[in-house]
C-alpha cells in the first residue's frame, strides 16, 4: 500500500519530509529526494522537507543536525 493511501485510511495526512544523504557533506536534497518532497507538497501546499546533516551527528551535534526547507521550489 502507498503512504499517502495509507494515511487517507488512518485519517492522517502527511505533511512533511525527512531525509539523511549517505555522504556526510552532502547538504542537497537529491532527485529521488526531492521528487518525494514535492508530491507529498502538491497534496499539502504547507508540507516541509527535513535535510538531516549527518557531519553534525559525527560531531556530537556542534552544528544544527536539520536544515529546514520551507519552500520546495525555491531552495
Amino acid at each position: 500500500m502507498q503512504v499517502d493511501a495509507y494515511a487517507r485510511q488512518q485519517g492522517i495526512e502527511v505533511v512533511g519530509y525527512y531525509h539523511a544523504n549517505e555522504r556526510l557533506t552532502d547538504l542537497e536534497l537529491g532527485s529521488v529526494a526531492r521528487k518525494i518532497a514535492d508530491r507529498i507538497q502538491q497534496r499539502a501546499p504547507h508540507a516541509c522537507a527535513l535535510l538531516v546533516r549527518a557531519h553534525s551527528f559525527c560531531h556530537a551535534l556542534a552544528l544544527r543536525a536539520l536544515l529546514i526547507r520551507h519552500s520546495l521550489e525555491h531552495s
